[in-house]
């Protein structure tokens, strides 16, 4: 039986003034003080070791979860929608963990608003190992970095604490060579092995004189944890858009037990296999919005309702279709800025002087680049997210079924893909089209 996976992919470079920001710096080394990487002084590293409040840091990072799914579906419009927050926090978090001063305090507190900055980066840490530890699904992160051995900001000032810190931290493999067309090759053909094929490539090319490449994958292979028989098939479904087209798909149906209803939606989980991830469908009850609507004023505090109304008082009959849609978010750094994080994309004021600093020059967030894929069928689920960070430097109960509910995904819904145990979505998105 084919297997189906989720895949998510991160990568985040850091690059040199003269390709990031069209600025002029001089080939005259000479001009230039030299100092040794023994006379550069870092700031201390936050390790990631802290005792933390699980449920107090989850309800944290639900707020950036809503937060930036809110206005990602805002942005997109009509259009068919997915993110993975857990992507985007993970390379926050490994970037923040080399920042210092206001933009570290910021990135924490967007990411995790009223935490700690080492309970944020505990819980990333924590976040790989706990993917890699997954039962009944194969689920896996992992992380590298390509260090530019030619780099004048990474030769001379490097901070090999925290290469280890991201060694120890977050398992990253790391590679240190001359950048050049072999090192895109290697960085795509990685890309392609840690996401088993899904994202073939990342980059189109890597300038020379970029200083390092960051890059996350996180891989999910799983099916579903009940098979779709045929009989649950209609290849005539039909599903109207929101254009109020009606659409001809593949209408998957069943009866579940778990049954999900507040003012605004209703919904429905269906599990993988082994039972710790589960499809989460969030029908809206207003039929006239579409489903970006519906998601951009969709809160933390909704999505808490919403999984908290959970019960298995009824028999549901639902039905969902087969879909498959692709998204691409070029936006995130004014989407982020607007939440909070502003100092990270400042050449003036950004501090990442702990993953680098020679001379004076540091780093800062340039741009970032999010596109994801998805494919729902009756085995199971397939989807991947991309997310490109590009950096420059300043140069089961018995059921007790009384009634029946009805959870219909014939029409634009929200949905996620969660861990069970928390409610927290792996990945999140919308669907307005299945054409």
């Amino acid at each position: 039986m084919k297997r189906k996976m989720i895949a998510m992919l991160l990568i985040s470079a850091l690059c040199m003034g003269t390709a990031c920001a069209d600025r002029v710096i001089s080939d005259d080394k000479d001009k230039k003080e030299k100092r040794n990487k023994e006379d550069v002084e870092y700031g201390e590293l936050i390790e990631p070791e802290a005792n933390y409040n699980e449920t107090e840091v989850e309800d944290a990072y639900l707020q950036f979860v809503f937060d930036i799914y809110g206005r990602c579906a805002q942005e997109a419009d009509d259009r068919n929608m997915m993110i993975s927050p857990a992507s985007i926090m993970i390379a926050m978090e490994i970037a923040n963990a080399g920042a210092c001063g206001n933009t570290q305090d910021q990135i924490t507190n967007t990411l995790f608003p009223g935490v700690e900055t080492d309970e944020g980066l505990t819980f990333a840490s924590d976040l790989v190992s706990r993917i890699n530890e997954t039962t009944g699904v194969d689920f896996r992160a992992a992380n590298a970095l390509w260090l530019n051995e030619n780099n004048q900001v990474l030769a001379n000032g490097l901070n090999d604490e925290y290469v280890d810190y991201c060694m120890d931290y977050f398992n990253a493999e790391v590679n240190n060579e001359p950048f050049t067309g072999a090192t895109t090759n290697e960085i795509n053909n990685w890309v392609y092995d840690n996401t088993n094929g899904m994202i073939p490539e990342i980059l189109d090319e890597l300038d020379p004189e970029s200083a390092a490449v960051i890059v996350n994958a996180i891989c999910f292979e799983g099916e579903w944890a009940e098979q779709f028989e045929d009989y649950q098939i209609d290849p005539n479904g039909q599903f109207t858009n929101s254009n109020g087209d009606i659409e001809t798909v593949n209408m998957m149906s069943d009866t579940l037990e778990n049954y999900f209803e507040t003012e605004d939606a209703t919904g429905f989980i269906r599990y993988y296999e082994g039972s710790e991830y589960a499809f989460l469908a969030m029908l809206p009850t207003d039929t006239s919005v579409n489903a970006n609507e519906f998601a951009s004023g969709l809160t933390a505090e909704d999505y808490a309702e919403f999984w908290n109304s959970r019960t298995n008082a009824y028999d549901v009959y639902i039905r969902m279709p087969e879909f498959t849609s692709d998204y691409t978010n070029d936006a995130l750094v004014g989407i982020l800025m607007d939440m909070g994080i502003e100092d990270a994309f400042d050449e003036d004021v950004a501090d990442f002087s702990n993953i680098a600093s020679a001379n004076g020059d540091t780093l800062y967030i340039d741009s970032i680049i999010h596109k994801t894929h998805i494919e729902v069928d009756r085995e199971g689920t397939s989807a991947a997210a991309a997310t490109a960070i590009i950096m420059c430097d300043t140069a089961s109960c018995e059921p007790m079924v009384t009634e029946t509910r009805e959870v219909y995904l014939d029409r634009p819904f929200a949905y996620a893909i969660v861990d069970v145990s928390t409610g927290t979505p792996v990945f999140i998105g919308t669907v307005n089209s299945v054409e």
